[in-house]
């Protein structure tokens, strides 16, 4: 009887410890100046911010938010949770995608409107340039900025 009870305890723990909630930072927060070729603030620019955790789900997530007078846009830090089973599973599924696979959490922003698009940054600031492309569809031709906001740089 107290082996039995052993046993069920030992399963509560480890289902606990499986499925319990690990809150984590998805994304920091972001500050984004939107600036033309020569350094002007661009008003009414799109900002996407974009970010997944590969390591915990399928999909990632988006927000938009439109540049203001001073070509500013910010994104308040995104929390997230996700347990230690989520975390084995999304993992095992990343690694079978062999040389494509990806790991761990990921952020990016780009910019678009106005024919023009953000494709490079320069310190804080995405320089937005002249679109290439005039598709109406912005998953086909954006380019993402590879940089972490200003707080990931300290």
């Amino acid at each position: 009887m107290r082996l039995r009870l052993a046993g069920i305890a030992m399963i509560l723990v480890l289902a606990i410890v499986l499925f319990w909630p690990i809150p984590y930072t998805a994304a920091p927060k972001w500050e984004v100046w939107a600036v033309n070729e020569v350094g002007a603030p661009l008003e009414g620019m799109t900002v996407r911010l974009y970010y997944q955790n590969y390591s915990a789900e399928m999909m990632g997530s988006e927000m938009d938010a439109v540049t203001d007078s001073h070509g500013n846009a910010q994104f308040p830090m995104q929390l997230a949770s996700a347990s230690a089973a989520r975390y084995i599973v999304y993992s095992y599924r990343s690694a079978m995608a062999g040389v494509h696979a990806s790991f761990g959490r990921h952020a990016g922003v780009f910019a678009y409107g106005q024919g023009r698009d953000g494709s490079a940054t320069t310190g804080d600031a995405i320089q937005i340039g002249l679109a290439h492309r005039r598709k109406c569809n912005h998953e086909s031709w954006h380019v993402s900025v590879q940089s972490w906001c200003a707080d990931q740089r300290k």
